[in-house]
């Protein structure tokens, strides 16, 4: 379904996935701190249409708002791409 002005839309902080000084490796500790005030430019896809998708690294920040009660849940379908050989590191 087309997103309406009551559903929750996605943000991306801009270039987030180059600052290696995000502490999100291992913990969210610090992640609910204003995306703006570290120096982010926020984009926002509120008009997605059905068959509408986006692309970002892996590593970029994004979020959204909690989806109003009121509104049908928003369906995501995710796909990871990694380098053929890649190695799991130990966690």
């Amino acid at each position: 379904r087309d997103l309406t002005p009551d559903d929750a839309s996605l943000i991306f902080a801009s270039k987030s996935h180059r600052d290696f000084a995000l502490p999100y490796w291992h913990t969210l500790k610090g992640m609910h701190q204003d995306l703006e005030m570290r120096g982010y430019d926020l984009d926002s896809y509120e008009n997605l249409q059905l068959g509408d998708m986006t692309w970002h690294h892996g590593w970029t920040l994004h979020a959204s708002s909690g989806q109003a009660t009121h509104r049908p849940p928003r369906v995501a379908f995710t796909i990871s791409y990694f380098a053929d050989g890649a190695l799991l590191l130990d966690t």
